[in-house]
C-alpha cells in the first residue's frame, strides 16, 4: 500500500540548532497515526513542515506519491490539517466562515458544508458569531473546516483540546471511523497519553526531535508484559547487579528501576540480589495498562 505522507531522512535546523534530527515515518490509509512526545519534543514542528507550513533543512515529504516542495499544490490539494488554534473570522457567525473558506476550494457544495457541521455536532451553533465560541467549539469548527474538501490525508495538532469529555469521546470516534470506514489517513499530535491509546492504531514516540519507537498501540502494551518496577539498596549496587544478572541496564523509575524480565524468573532474580546483601524492599509489575507507563519508560520521565 502506498503511503498517505512520507517522511525521509527529515531534519530541521533552526538557526544552528537541530530542532528535527533525520525523522523518517511512512502513514498509511485507512489508520489513525498519533505522533506522542514530551512537550518541546519536535511534534508541532514536524506537523507544520508536513502541511507545508515551514520547509525541512533536509530530506523530502511526499503525499501520495506528491512532493511537497517540487509539486506543492497537488500535494496540499489532498491535505486538511487544524495546526495549533483554529483561526476563524470572530465576527462572522460559523456557517459564514465555512462559506468564506469553500469559496476557495473547488467543488465544494452547500450540502457538504451541512453534513460537516452535522458530523462535528455544531449544527445549533452555527449561526452564532463564532466570537462567541469556547474554544472546544472552536476546535470543532476547525475541524469542520479541514474536511470540507473530503482530505485524504488529515493532520491534526492537539485535536482535542478544550474539549470536554463527551467531546472528546465524540472526536475520537468520529477520527477512527473516518480513518476505518473511509479510509482517511488521520495523523494526530497530543500531549493526551491515555486518549492516544484509545484514538490511534499506531504511535510514533519523538525526542528531542528524534523518533525513538514506532509500534501498533497494541504492541506497546504488549512490551510492557513483562515490565516489573523494583526498588531495593545501596542503589548503585542494585542497579550494577540486575545489569549483570538481566544483561540489560535497568532503566532508573522514581525511587527504584523499571526492569524486563518474565514472571517465571522473578524469583531467581530475588534470590540472585539477596545473596550479595542487595536489600529489596518492593518488586511488582509496573502498571502497565497504558500508553502512558510505556511512555514514560522510554521517555525516560514522570507525570507532573
Amino acid at each position: 500500500m502506498k503511503p498517505a505522507i512520507e517522511l525521509k531522512n527529515v531534519r530541521k535546523e533552526i538557526g544552528r540548532k537541530t530542532i528535527i534530527d533525520n525523522v523518517s515515518l511512512a502513514m498509511y490509509p485507512g489508520e489513525v497515526f498519533g505522533l506522542l512526545g514530551p512537550n518541546g519534543a519536535g511534534k508541532t514542528t514536524t506537523i507544520r513542515m508536513m502541511v507545508g507550513l515551514m520547509r525541512t533543512t533536509d530530506g523530502s515529504i511526499t503525499i501520495s506519491g506528491n512532493d511537497l516542495y517540487k509539486n506543492f499544490e497537488e500535494a496540499v490539494s489532498r491535505v486538511g490539517a487544524v495546526v495549533e488554534n483554529p483561526e476563524m473570522y470572530d465576527y462572522l457567525t460559523g456557517y459564514e466562515n465555512l462559506v468564506h473558506y469553500q469559496r476557495m476550494l473547488k467543488g465544494v457544495t452547500k450540502e457538504r458544508i451541512k453534513e460537516v457541521v452535522e458530523l462535528v455536532g455544531l449544527s445549533r451553533r452555527m449561526h452564532e458569531k463564532t466570537g462567541t465560541y469556547s474554544l472546544g467549539m472552536r476546535q470543532r469548527l476547525g475541524l469542520a473546516q479541514a474536511l470540507l474538501h473530503k482530505p485524504e490525508l488529515l493532520i491534526l495538532d492537539e485535536p482535542t483540546n478544550g474539549l470536554d469529555p463527551a467531546g472528546i469521546r465524540e472526536i475520537r470516534a468520529y477520527l477512527r471511523k473516518l480513518a476505518h470506514e473511509e479510509g482517511i489517513c488521520v495523523v494526530v499530535s497530543s500531549h493526551l497519553l491515555s486518549e492516544m491509546e484509545k484514538m490511534c492504531d499506531r504511535i510514533a514516540v519523538i525526542q528531542e526531535g528524534k523518533i525513538i519507537q514506532v509500534a501498533q498501540v497494541s504492541d506497546f502494551v504488549r512490551q510492557s508484559e513483562d515490565l516489573w518496577y523494583i526498588e531495593a539498596e545501596p542503589k548503585a549496587e542494585a542497579a550494577e547487579l540486575l545489569h549483570s544478572l538481566l544483561n540489560v541496564k535497568p532503566e532508573e523509575y522514581k525511587e527504584g528501576f523499571h526492569i524486563t524480565v518474565k514472571k517465571e524468573k522473578v524469583p531467581d532474580l530475588l534470590k540472585g540480589l539477596i545473596n550479595e546483601n542487595v536489600a529489596v524492599y518492593q518488586i511488582r509489575e509496573a502498571d502497565k495498562n497504558t500508553l502512558e507507563e510505556q511512555f514514560l519508560s522510554l521517555t525516560g520521565g514522570e507525570k507532573k
